[in-house]
């Protein structure tokens, strides 16, 4: 929660930003948020897309704090741009030391802005203030999309427990109250505002996972442009499910419960895991912050 002095600094910092860049703001068509379980690679997917030149997507952001408390809508898409110019300051680096700089590419700075975004896992804001949601989508002026990342599950799940310091037991009613969130959520969403993005297709065909992202907010995909994000991932993600002992009865528990939602299907424990080469956690292998 903002503090009150901290929420008038943001504030004032996003209407001196929205005033400067009055003109500019007229251009945006789309806002994003993210949407899904923390640990997924969605820091990865954003720091991506904001390697556009048509896009800015705001790290940390939280944007619906900002709707609760009254920003207009030109003071929130200028709040992206604040939190983004923040996280160029601090090196693109997150709390974990990953880099999620893309080398070359538009990162803190944009060419012309069509799309504005929300890095932030929104699901779980969502689903306790729905009717901050809704009022994002009647006041901002420009049409939501919302990202929903996709990660093995068995990997997510360790990575959320071994950075929670929680048993996976409790990792994995955790993970499936996620679930829930966010078939609600989908549930009271059009198709054409939401888009499935499958971590370990981005890793293994990146250039096709990023045209479908482009072409979902409405921008094209430059060839320099897909040559740089793409050249910061791994080959593969970060297999982190065998840094934790995985019972077979809990392996079934989850596949079971897997069964429930479209999106995980294929996924299992003992996959095929053959690759180029074995990556250390970092930016492009899935390990990173949300």
């Amino acid at each position: 929660m903002l503090e009150p002095v901290e929420l008038e600094m943001h504030r004032l910092q996003s209407r001196w930003t929205a005033r400067r860049i009055a003109e500019d703001l007229l251009s945006v068509k789309v806002f994003i948020m993210f949407v899904g379980r923390s640990r997924s690679g969605h820091t990865v997917v954003s720091s991506l897309l904001n390697a556009h030149p048509n896009i800015v997507i705001g790290q940390r952001l939280r944007v619906l704090r900002y709707v609760e408390k009254g920003f207009s809508p030109h003071e929130i898409l200028a709040s992206a741009l604040v939190a983004d110019r923040r996280f160029e300051r601090m090196g693109r680096v997150g709390s974990k030391r990953y880099d999620y700089s893309v080398p070359g590419a538009w990162q803190g700075r944009y060419l012309r802005l069509d799309v504005v975004g929300d890095a932030d896992v929104a699901s779980g804001p969502i689903s306790r203030r729905p009717d901050l949601f809704e009022r994002l989508r009647e006041t901002i002026g420009v049409p939501v999309r919302l990202v929903h990342v996709v990660r093995n599950p068995f990997d997510n799940i360790t990575t959320y427990s071994i950075r929670k310091k929680m048993s996976l037991d409790d990792a994995v009613e955790e993970y499936f109250r996620g679930c829930e969130r966010t078939d609600w959520l989908a549930q009271r969403t059009s198709p054409e505002e939401w888009l499935d993005v499958h971590h370990e297709a981005l890793l293994a065909d990146p250039r096709a996972t990023l045209r479908r992202l482009c072409d979902f907010v409405g921008v094209s995909a430059p060839e320099d442009y897909l040559e740089s994000a793409s050249g910061i991932l791994y080959s593969r993600p970060n297999r982190s499910r065998h840094q934790r002992h995985w019972s077979p009865e809990l392996v079934g528990v989850v596949e079971r419960r897997m069964s429930a939602y479209g999106y995980l299907d294929g996924y299992t424990f003992e996959e095929h895991t053959g690759a180029d080469r074995e990556p250390t956690p970092g930016a492009g292998s899935g390990d990173g912050e949300p």
